[in-house]
């Protein structure tokens, strides 16, 4: 597979451009398990390959607490002793999930991806 390397900048400026989606793209991982990925959050994986993050996100997916929440905000982001913390809310700030990541090379400083109905979207798309 071909490495593809993305600054910030541009991937910031990238994502932006979605808003909606045309297609929805099916991500297996974990066995049986599926999501659908919008067309933002398919060009976010295949540029920043952070297809981890999604596999991470599906593998909470099997707490009741969490599977039963409408709206999951996703939130990834980089501490200031260059580790990482991946977090869930239910969009009223109520944290649902933490994980601390050691490291990643994820271009950008934080991402915020919302999960509702087995799709995973940026914050644009809903």
């Amino acid at each position: 597979m071909e490495t593809v390397t993305m600054s910030a900048g541009v991937l910031k400026a990238a994502l932006r451009n979605f808003t909606g989606t045309e297609a929805y793209h099916q991500h297996r991982s974990l066995g049986k398990c599926s999501i659908l990925l919008t067309d933002g959050c398919h060009y976010l994986a295949e540029k920043a390959q952070c297809y981890w993050l999604v596999d991470l996100i599906m593998s909470y997916q099997h707490r009741k607490d969490i599977a039963d929440t409408l709206l999951q905000v996703w939130i990834l982001k980089k501490q200031e002793d260059n580790t990482w913390t991946v977090h869930c809310t239910d969009g009223n700030y109520t944290v649902l999930a933490r994980q601390d990541i050691e490291h990643s090379d994820f271009p950008l400083d934080e991402i915020k991806l919302w999960y509702a109905d087995s799709v995973l979207m940026l914050p644009s798309e809903y």
